[in-house]
């Protein structure tokens, strides 16, 4: 049992606050800088809160907790974060643009998400579980992973959980090494969260300068992406161990590191925060500087001391019926929050693979049916399917009290009118308790593309002879030879077809096989081209999508590719790259591209060069259609 004056509880928590919005404003304009640093603390940087994400999103699930109170699940969290957050930077776009499919958590922050699912994204987000569940770390873990899987993999939200444990347990425990080697116990001990920041710890027993443990997390750990978990966590680690409890040298140390600054400095002011609590920040000259939202969620000020105490009226109802093991003493009057945990039944679904279908395809899925009463259910399952779709399925449902059972479902995606929605949502209902209770999920419509190649230009040309001449004598030496014999190259700029007039596409008179066409279906924006066309060698392809529009729209673009490529939005060259390189997820951004309503035609250009052939294109406006192709031998996933 812990025990806790409320005095002392509301302390932690406006330290956890002032903490983590006066060092987050010290990192903040530091944030995505990669060189080492070695500045001093200034007063200066303090003087205007800057708004910051790590904040924001908390104080929307705070809303969250008021609202629909302390049971709330993850799909609650989805819904909150995606109509009260008006940004959208890497993982939060990729969560935005499933859950308007459909696709919801756990499944939301793994699907599609290639390049961001280790991001920092919400870790940053644990000290609100941290301060409503003080000194319990099994209900801050739960807590945490409701909301990481929203938009992270598993070590991402390891990362989330690792830090509301740790800030939890601040509440009735100072010292760091003590802290972090109990938040390791919940972790999984062979995951690569638990092997960074064991390694860190080891790191710092043997080493005292922080830029020779910088080099280490970036020499093991490091990653091209400035918001990349595993170096920001470490650097966070780093800083607190080194920082011995002392607020500005720890926000130093952590800021001097660089990469994802308002991230790790931001946590690191927010766990010592909460073991200094409040009062000593302002011993040492610190003052209520209030936060800058931009959430689009409203409080009854902006200033932290009431951001505090709304905090804590939620940790008190928390208290009361969910961490039964905390006694707050001397409570203040308080309007509890909801607390009421509806005895009812819930859905989920097991897509059996990827939350995508081919057009044509039929997939096995479940859809399972939890019974949270104590009594047995039994029910007929009625489904609403898009049109074009189908589902065979047993409409019997019988569930026993407090236990769940598995409905097994076929689906099968069929175009629909000669269209194929990225957008379907599938829909069940049944009778409970008088009332008719509903469950939706999406699957996304696979983006179909007609691929056209291998092209390639051989390393040197020879002019046209007698079949009986040798040819050995047009090349300069035995290296040109071999490469030609070895090798092919994938010329960018050689217009193997009528760049201005691809309907005429399959009557370019090219030397290979590459006017047989084949059905991509693609259920993920990044891919490979070896994925779609086996030819073993540098080569281009051309891949064409017909993409409908419900009405006429301006498109933002983000292209990732690891190979030169060209990009036509109807016609128009819309981006371009010679360049090979890391494939991310907006190596280039497109704005102000033009769709009309009904078909567009999209002409991407790409090469594999080598290894190089990742390629993806994110539209980050709206939701379209595929015109619908010949599907009989489509490929890809």
């Amino acid at each position: 049992m812990n025990i806790i004056e409320y005095k002392k509880y509301f302390d932690k928590v406006y330290g956890c606050w002032l903490g983590k919005s006066v060092a987050g404003t010290v990192g903040a304009p530091f944030e995505g800088r990669k060189e080492l640093f070695e500045y001093e603390y200034d007063p200066r940087s303090i003087e205007q809160m800057l708004p910051n994400d790590d904040l924001d999103i908390q104080v929307i699930w705070l809303e969250v907790l008021e609202k629909k109170g302390i049971y709330f699940t993850a799909g609650d969290l989805a819904e909150a974060f995606y109509k009260k957050y008006p940004f959208s930077p890497g993982e939060y776009a990729y969560f935005k643009k499933n859950f308007i499919r459909g696709i919801m958590p756990p499944i939301s922050g793994l699907f599609n998400n290639t390049y961001y699912f280790n991001g920092m994204g919400c870790p940053i987000r644990s000290e609100i579980w941290a301060c409503v569940a003080a000194g319990n770390a099994e209900l801050a873990a739960e807590l945490a992973k409701l909301d990481g899987i929203l938009d992270h993999g598993p070590n991402s939200v390891e990362g989330e959980v690792f830090l509301a444990v740790l800030e939890a347990l601040a509440f009735f425990e100072s010292d760091i090494q003590t802290l972090v080697y109990k938040s390791l116990s919940y972790l999984d001990s062979s995951g690569d969260m638990h092997k960074l920041l064991e390694d860190v710890i080891r790191w710092c027993g043997e080493y005292d300068d922080y830029k020779k443990i910088r080099a280490l997390i970036l020499q093991h750990w490091g990653h091209a992406d400035c918001t990349n978990l595993y170096q920001n966590m470490g650097i966070s680690l780093m800083a607190l161990i080194l920082g011995d409890g002392n607020f500005i040298k720890t926000t130093m140390l952590a800021l001097n590191c660089g990469y994802d600054t308002d991230c790790t400095c931001a946590t690191v002011g927010s766990i010592l925060g909460i073991i200094n609590g409040a009062d000593k920040l302002f011993s040492q000259g610190f003052t209520d500087t209030g936060y800058v939202l931009d959430a689009l969620v409203e409080r009854r000020s902006s200033t932290l001391y009431d951001l505090a105490e709304d905090t804590c009226f939620a940790g008190l109802t928390m208290a009361k019926y969910r961490n039964r093991d905390l006694v707050i003493v001397n409570p203040p009057t308080y309007t509890e929050l909801p607390h009421e945990k509806e005895e009812e039944l819930e859905f989920a679904i097991d897509y059996c693979g990827a939350p995508a279908m081919k057009p044509g395809e039929t997939r096995i899925m479940s859809l399972i049916v939890i019974n949270n009463t104590k009594s047995a259910y039994s029910g007929e399952l009625l489904c609403d399917m898009p049109a074009g779709w189908s589902a065979e399925f047993d409409g019997k449902c019988e569930v026993g009290p407090y236990c769940s059972g598995t409905v097994s479902l076929t689906i099968t995606a069929n175009p629909d009118n000669g269209e194929f929605h990225e957008r379907n949502i599938i829909k069940f209902s049944m009778e409970f308790n008088g009332k008719q209770i509903s469950y939706s999920f999406g699957i996304t419509g696979a983006a179909v593309w007609k691929v056209y190649g291998p092209f390639w230009r051989n390393h040197s040309d020879i002019p046209l002879i007698p079949y009986w001449e040798k040819y050995d004598k047009y090349f300069e030496n035995i290296d040109a030879l071999r490469e030609y014999h070895l090798n092919t190259f994938a010329d960018i700029d050689y217009e193997y077809v009528d760049e201005f007039d691809f309907e005429k596409i399959e009557e370019a008179p090219w030397n290979t096989c590459s006017l047989i066409p084949v059905n991509a279906a693609l259920y993920e924006d990044c891919f490979k081209l070896s994925d779609i066309i086996e030819y073993k060698g540098s080569c281009t392809v051309y891949m064409i999508r017909e993409l409908i529009s419900d009405s006429d729209k301006t498109a933002v673009i983000n292209i990732g590719h690891s190979a030169p490529f060209r990009l036509w939005v109807n016609g128009e060259l819309i981006s371009r790259s010679d360049e090979c390189g890391w494939w991310t997820a907006e190596n280039k951004h497109t704005g102000e591209v033009k769709l009309h309503k009904g078909i567009n035609k999209i002409v991407l250009k790409a090469a594999k060069v080598g290894q190089n052939d990742t390629f993806s294109i994110f539209f980050n406006d709206g939701l379209f259609s595929n015109h619908h192709y010949d599907y009989s031998s489509v490929v890809g996933n």
